[in-house]
């Protein structure tokens, strides 16, 4: 679900980092690490058309009736670029590049030599897969000429017609069959082959398919099956082969097409940045045989509904737009290396560095203050309250019923709630029958909050 509140560092330090960044659509958590806490003193852009990012009151949400209400700020993990905060900066005349500078401490933003091409894995299900036993694919636009790939190289073994619906059925031993509904329309290969449907080509016809179980649209590249055997039964990595980023970027679907040019332009470098590190560090990954996934695990990927969006792909435009504006730039760390943008949905007011959040110290995600921004955005997740009982409170952390909640010092800059293994103050909660102490991002996990920027306040307090 599509929420709008809502990316090579030092190989010691990404040992460190999570590999994914938590994104404004789904944040995910990152693991715990046994840094010590760490806050560097705000980065401010200085133009003089582009306003401190910081320096003001972010309003915290009411209370509620409840025994206990958290009030909160911002949604995501709090490291590198806020969304909402870009879109702030963008509104009050900053560029992209000074929204960078400000989020990225020391970072320079320089074009990059990229690689042919990067493999999407499309996910379906949930915990994050793309193996499949079977796939429907729909051609939208064009006829689409499907290659069976061996040692060999690849030979057509069958054209789907424009308009038409084949399932694409693995063989119990990890042969492929293309089915138009009860009809077989080819069948063949094996484990060691690929079976794959050609899209869009820089030298082809407009060549579009539509995938039912994610429900969205592709143009660019090769969609791929994969095939291998798993406890006697067939079954593929689906992926999308595409031939260069920036044709990946297209379909990167992180921020709303609609909103102003210098923060999409932000987006865009920093979606780059992390596409780039991943395929440079990674390369294809046991798990998908792919480079990243389409998914917040990854980067929120839809392919050719980004690129039109809105009638007459009014809005898909702006986007690409932003992509062909940046096209291979990315941002580089004081060593010249990638600096891989790690962003969320927003800070509340407060970022958080990466030795805070995950541990490890990377030079470029330090904590900012962004309130001024932040307070431009009208984020609806800038604040927010969640009310809840003594007893529910209570039986989350095994301890009978709450009396109490407390946030001992250290914390982060603005309140920001720490892990204790990192020396911070954490969460304590105390029951009727017991006491326990756990970290910000465990009490945000339990509890479903959007982010650690948060403080608890009794009813009767």
């Amino acid at each position: 679900m599509r929420r709008f509140a809502v990316l090579v560092v030092l190989a010691a330090a990404a040992a460190l980092l999570p590999a994914a960044p938590a994104l404004a659509i789904a944040p995910s958590l990152a693991a715990p690490s046994l840094a010590a806490p760490s806050l560097a003193a705000p980065t401010m852009a200085t133009a003089a058309d582009c306003p401190s990012s910081g320096g003001v009151r972010v309003p915290p949400a009411a209370t509620t009736s409840r025994d206990f209400t958290i009030r909160g700020k911002g949604w995501g993990h709090g490291v590198g670029m806020s969304q909402y905060g870009a879109l702030g900066a963008a509104r009050l005349g900053c560029s992209a590049k000074q929204i960078l500078r400000t989020y990225y401490t020391g970072v320079t933003i320089a074009t990059q030599a990229q690689p042919r091409y990067i493999r999407v894995g499309l996910t379906f299900d949930s915990p994050v897969s793309n193996v499949a036993g079977a796939r429907s694919i729909d051609a939208t636009v064009g006829d689409i000429p499907w290659q069976l790939c061996g040692a060999g190289g690849c030979q057509r073994v069958a054209t789907q017609r424009q308009g038409s619906r084949w399932q694409v059925r693995i063989g119990p031993k990890g042969g492929y069959g293309l089915w138009e509904g009860d009809t077989r329309r080819w069948h063949g290969g094996g484990k060691f082959t690929l079976l794959r449907a050609v899209l869009t080509t820089s030298h082809s016809a407009l060549r579009i398919i539509s995938i039912p179980a994610n429900g969205h649209s592709y143009k660019w590249g090769v969609l791929e099956f994969d095939s291998y055997v798993d406890a006697g039964s067939g079954r593929a990595y689906v992926n999308l082969a595409i031939r260069s980023i920036e044709r990946y970027l297209r379909g990167l679907s992180e921020m709303p097409s609609s909103w102003e040019p210098a923060a999409l332009r932000a987006q865009a470098i920093v979606g780059r940045a992390y596409a780039l590190n991943k395929r440079a560090n990674l390369g294809l990954r046991s798990s998908c045989r792919c480079h990243l996934w389409d998914s917040p695990t990854d980067q929120h990927y839809t392919g050719w509904d980004k690129e039109s969006e809105g009638f007459g792909a009014t809005y898909g435009r702006r986007w690409v737009a932003a992509v062909d504006k940046t096209a291979s730039r990315i941002m580089h760390d004081s060593a010249g290396g990638i600096a891989v943008g790690y962003y969320s949905s927003s800070h509340g007011g407060a970022s958080a560095s990466s030795a805070f959040t995950w541990g490890g110290e990377v030079s470029y995600l330090q904590s900012i203050d962004d309130s001024n921004w932040e307070m431009h955005s009208d984020n609806p997740n800038r604040s927010w309250s969640v009310g809840i009982s003594d007893v529910g409170l209570g039986s989350k952390f095994g301890v009978g019923r709450a009396t109490s909640v407390t946030l001992p010092k250290p914390r982060g800059r603005g309140g920001r709630v720490g892990r204790v293994e990192a020396g911070y103050g954490g969460v304590v909660i105390q029951g009727t029958e017991g006491r326990v102490v756990v970290s910000g991002s465990t009490f945000k996990t339990v509890l479903g909050l959007r982010s650690t920027l948060f403080h608890v306040v009794e009813r009767d307090a």
